[in-house]
């Protein structure tokens, strides 16, 4: 869906193949080391990110429940005073679903947006189809999606 900055300050005039064996075990947070070189931006990362766990997409649809999240209530679901206090957040999944509901997000968003956020992945809304299939985009809002 988007990079959220991943890109930036890439050099592109070098090309390599990274493949999900190649990232086995390693963890992206080390809460012991002083590293500011963290792939992604923190508040949009899903817990299997932070975790240093291998995913296969399901955490970009972990990062759109957070822009969701974000338009409708103006703050970041899992935002700390610093990046590891926003990991920290995120795998302790202390998210603030009370404010969303209040923000008068439709009542079928905000169960979309509740997929989306689901801690674990066998949970999460993370599929085209069940995106499509999901009561949001039922009736008139199918044309959103193709």
């Amino acid at each position: 869906m988007t990079d959220f900055g991943i890109s930036e300050g890439s050099n592109f005039d070098t090309e390599f193949v990274l493949s999900s064996a190649d990232l086995s075990g390693v963890n992206l947070v080390d809460k012991n080391k002083n590293n500011d070189n963290i792939l992604g931006t923190e508040n949009y990362m899903s817990p299997e990110i932070v975790n240093g766990l291998i995913e296969r997409g399901e955490g970009d649809y972990w990062s759109l429940g957070v822009i969701i999240y974000y338009i409708y209530t103006r703050t970041l679901p899992f935002e700390g005073k610093n990046k590891y206090e926003t990991f920290d957040n995120i795998t302790d999944y202390k998210i603030n679903w009370e404010k969303l509901q209040k923000s008068k997000i439709d009542p079928d968003l905000f169960n979309l947006v509740k997929g989306f956020l689901a801690y674990e992945i066998k949970e999460r809304t993370c599929t085209l189809r069940q995106v499509k299939e999901h009561k949001f985009f039922k009736g008139n809002n199918t044309y959103i999606i193709k």
